[in-house]
């Protein structure tokens, strides 16, 4: 299994890495529109267009309790629903040239091929704004929020470099930039579960 997931792993890099640089202008262009800079703090999701109405979860918890969309990037895996995705008020990201395929449904159970093609996008997402230097919370599209975590991650864990919520079915994760190094260990780690 590692040495077909290692054959996998470098099909999509050689799709991935020629790509960077346009994918990076893209991203750019999104967040400056919006007036993030880097060291702000961008929310990050990905996307298929199975999940969707998982989003719309997540949209209504923000709209219920006030709480802004300006700085959410979802990181989609067709080019189809950035437009959905965009009408909802999150800035929607493909990108033809870079991304690897995935599958349009939403994954059928853990550990499955749709949800390993997915653990791409969440790894290469973060990655990317860690590079930009943002800070990135990562979260799974099955959260909704009741408020801001920013302000807890903010005053709790002023020193930390990584951290993991109390969830137990999801993951959301606070990185700084320059913590890019505990992103790849726990992309690493969630992928040898």
């Amino acid at each position: 299994a590692n040495v077909n997931g290692r054959k996998l792993m470098g099909k999509k890099m050689v799709k991935f890495l020629p790509g960077i640089p346009s994918l990076e202008e893209e991203v750019r262009a999104k967040l400056v529109q919006r007036d993030l800079q880097p060291g702000a703090d961008v929310v990050v999701m990905v996307l298929n267009a199975g999940e969707i109405d998982v989003l719309a979860n997540f949209v209504c918890s923000m709209a219920k309790y006030h709480i802004s969309m300006a700085n959410v990037m979802v990181f989609a895996a067709s080019e189809d629903i950035v437009p959905i995705i965009e009408s909802m008020g999150a800035m929607g990201i493909y990108h033809n040239d870079s991304f690897a395929h995935a599958p349009r449904n939403a994954s059928g159970e853990y550990l499955d091929r749709t949800f390993i093609d997915m653990m791409w996008y969440k790894s290469f997402s973060v990655w990317l704004l860690l590079k930009m230097k943002y800070n990135v919370l990562f979260q799974d599209i099955d959260l909704v929020w009741f408020r801001s975590p920013f302000t807890y991650f903010r005053k709790t864990h002023d020193d930390y470099s990584y951290t993991k919520s109390s969830f137990t079915d999801s993951l959301m994760s606070y990185m700084l930039p320059g913590q890019a190094k505990a992103a790849q260990a726990a992309a690493e780690q969630q992928e040898l579960r």
